[in-house]
């Protein structure tokens, strides 16, 4: 085989190229730092010595490999020549032509990662709204729909932490109550019911009703039901 493409090595060549071009995975990580560096010495020798050397990256493909090691301790790995870094950002305005983000891109790969990573566990079944509009979540206990239930919210917590190690800002916020629990705080039970208010208004305004009042005004006793489930059942058919 090596000697079919010796001898007809422009035309794999070319092959090559156009595979490598949809296919980057093919080569290795040293195959794509020579190639780049060989980029850049073909754009150094057409321009200025001084100049710098513009790369344009896709926004979409930015964070392949980013978990990769950059083996940027071999001094043969870096490039002396500064590098600017454009990113296109995916889409295009009214008139069909593509934005670029401009300004300078202060978070890097690695707060993007962990953007994209908090907002795919949020948009998960992780969590459910119990007032049904995003504002505030709660843990979605029903391992029904995921057998690496726990597993999951294992790898977040991961993704919390390291956001945390590196001081790196994600796009999610825990409220006062479940940071006390996480930390093993208790909460007096008269706070309870302002920390429910912040998570669910609807619960918290039948329950404050509830507590206001005697549980005879309810037209049940305890003793009327003969299984939690229609003391629930009865407990709603009267509320609403």
């Amino acid at each position: 085989m090596n000697s079919v493409l010796q001898d007809d090595a422009t035309t794999f060549a070319i092959e090559l190229l156009e595979e490598v071009s949809f296919y980057p995975c093919l080569l290795d990580f040293t195959t794509k730092r020579a190639m780049i560096h060989a980029q850049c010495d073909r754009v150094r020798l057409t321009q200025g010595s001084g100049e710098p050397i513009r790369i344009v990256v896709p926004r979409d493909n930015v964070l392949d490999g980013v978990c990769s090691t950059l083996n940027l301790q071999d001094a043969q790995a870096r490039i002396d020549v500064p590098l600017e870094i454009e990113f296109r950002a995916g889409y295009s305005d009214a008139t069909g032509n593509e934005m670029v983000e401009e300004g300078e891109d202060q978070g890097g790969p690695r707060r993007q990662w962990m953007d994209r990573a908090c907002r795919y566990f949020i948009a998960s079944d992780l969590f459910m709204s119990p007032s049904e509009d995003a504002a505030h979540l709660e843990m979605n206990f029903d391992r029904s729909w995921a057998e690496d239930w726990t597993e999951q919210f294992e790898l977040f917590g991961c993704v919390i932490g390291f956001a945390i190690l590196h001081k790196e800002t994600i796009p999610v916020h825990f409220g006062h109550n479940f940071l006390r629990s996480v930390f093993g705080l208790k909460t007096d039970t008269a706070d309870l019911l302002p920390l429910l208010e912040q998570v669910d208004k609807t619960l918290h305004t039948k329950l404050t009703y509830i507590l206001s009042g005697s549980y005879k005004d309810l037209g049940d006793t305890l003793e009327d039901c003969a299984t939690p489930h229609s003391f629930v059942f009865n407990w709603a058919s009267r509320n609403g």
